[in-house]
């Protein structure tokens, strides 16, 4: 497909399917899960932005912990970078939203 058809592909293919409610429902469930987490095991931290590009925000903790926090998510595939948001996309399923939680 020629570049200049992709735009209007993607906004064709968005507005079939919805894909702005997913890309805000996914989000929000994911929020959701990792505050839920966050608050049963005590760890400082909460979700914030908007659940289009949600981030992680770890609170008070020292750097090292905050360090070792990322290196071990990454390992285990889930990107998390300090200060910096996901995106959230209508492809994302339950599955792939469950996945981190």
């Amino acid at each position: 497909m020629p570049v200049g058809n992709i735009v209007p592909a993607t906004i064709a293919e968005m507005e079939r399917t919805d894909g702005t409610a997913a890309i805000w429902r996914q989000g929000r469930r994911l929020m959701d899960g990792l505050d839920r987490i966050t608050r049963t095991h005590g760890v400082d931290a909460r979700c914030v932005g908007q659940p289009r590009m949600p981030r992680l925000k770890l609170g008070d903790v020292p750097e090292a912990l905050s360090d070792e926090f990322y290196t071990d998510t990454a390992d285990r595939g889930i990107c998390f970078n300090r200060g910096h948001c996901r995106f959230v996309s209508p492809a994302q399923k339950d599955e792939v939203v469950d996945y981190p939680l």
